[in-house]
C-alpha cells in the first residue's frame, strides 16, 4: 500500500514539473514575441517616411492594448518617449520628411477650396506625434493609459497640439512647450506644470483640481477663468496675483 502511494506520488511530482516547464516554455515564447514586435515596431517608428512611422506607431499602440502590468508600462514609457524626443526632430530631417510626404499630406485632408490646410498644420505640429497624443490621452476614442499611468511628457515639444478632452491626470508636463495647444476639456487634475508654456493655450473647461500651475509661464487671469474644478477637489496652485477658477468641472 505504502509503496503504491509513493509511485503515485513520484508520478504527480514528475507530472507537475512538466506543467512547470511547460508552462515556463510557453512563457518565455510569449516573451520572445513581445521582444520581437516591440523591435520591429521601434525600427518603424525610426523611419524618416511618415506613412512607416505611422504604422510602427499603430503596432506600439495594439501592444499596449494587450500589454499587461511591466510590458503595458515598457510600451507606454516607449511611446512618451516618442512624444518627449521624437525622432528626426532637426529642422534639416523634418523638412525632408515634409517634403517626401508632401502629396500624403495634402491627399489626406483635401476639402473643397482647401488643399493647403493640412500641410500648413502639419508644419506646426507633426502627425505622428499627434497621433501618439491622440491614442494614449483621448477620452473620446478610449485612450490606452490606464491603472493610474502617470505619463512623463516633460520638456516635450507640444506647441501647437490637440490634447482637447484628453486624460492627462497627474502627468508630468514640467517645462513642457504647450503654447498654443487645445487643452479644451482635458482632464489635467493632480498634474504638474511646472515651468510649462501656456502662452494662447486652450484651457476652456479644461479641469485642474490640484494642478501645479505655480511656476507656469504665460499664464494668465482669462484661461484660469474659463477652466474648471472639480466638485470637492482642491484648486490648483498658480502664480501669485491669479486666481482659481469658480467653475465646477462637469462629472465624467
Amino acid at each position: 500500500m505504502c509503496e503504491c502511494c509513493s509511485i503515485a506520488n513520484e508520478q504527480a511530482r514528475i507530472a507537475n514539473e512538466q506543467a512547470r516547464i511547460a508552462n515556463e516554455q510557453v512563457r518565455l515564447s510569449e516573451r520572445g514575441l513581445f521582444t520581437d514586435r516591440l523591435s520591429r515596431a521601434v525600427d518603424n517608428v525610426s523611419s524618416r517616411d511618415l506613412a512607416i512611422r505611422l504604422g510602427g506607431i499603430d503596432a506600439l499602440c495594439r501592444m499596449a492594448t494587450e500589454a499587461q502590468d511591466e510590458d503595458y508600462t515598457t510600451v507606454m514609457d516607449l511611446l512618451c518617449a516618442l512624444v518627449r524626443m521624437p525622432p528626426h526632430r532637426d529642422r534639416d530631417s523634418v523638412r525632408a520628411a515634409l517634403n517626401d510626404n508632401l502629396p500624403a499630406l495634402n491627399a489626406v485632408g483635401r476639402g473643397a477650396g482647401k488643399a493647403a490646410a493640412p500641410v500648413a498644420r502639419a508644419t506646426e505640429f507633426r502627425a505622428d506625434i499627434q497621433e501618439i497624443l491622440k491614442k494614449l490621452f483621448s477620452r473620446i476614442s478610449s485612450p490606452l493609459v490606464r491603472n493610474n499611468y502617470r505619463a512623463n511628457l516633460s520638456e516635450a515639444e507640444l506647441s501647437g497640439a490637440d490634447l482637447s478632452y484628453a486624460s492627462l491626470i497627474g502627468a508630468n508636463l514640467n517645462e513642457a512647450d504647450l503654447s498654443g495647444a487645445d487643452l479644451s476639456g482635458a482632464n489635467l487634475s493632480h498634474a504638474g506644470l511646472i515651468g510649462a508654456n501656456l502662452s494662447e493655450a486652450n484651457l476652456i473647461g479644461a479641469n485642474l483640481s490640484e494642478v501645479d500651475l505655480s511656476k507656469a509661464k504665460n499664464l494668465t487671469q482669462a484661461q484660469i477663468d474659463v477652466a474648471c474644478v472639480g466638485i470637492f477637489e482642491p484648486p490648483p496652485a498658480l502664480p501669485d496675483g491669479l486666481n482659481p477658477p469658480t467653475k465646477v468641472c462637469p462629472k465624467e
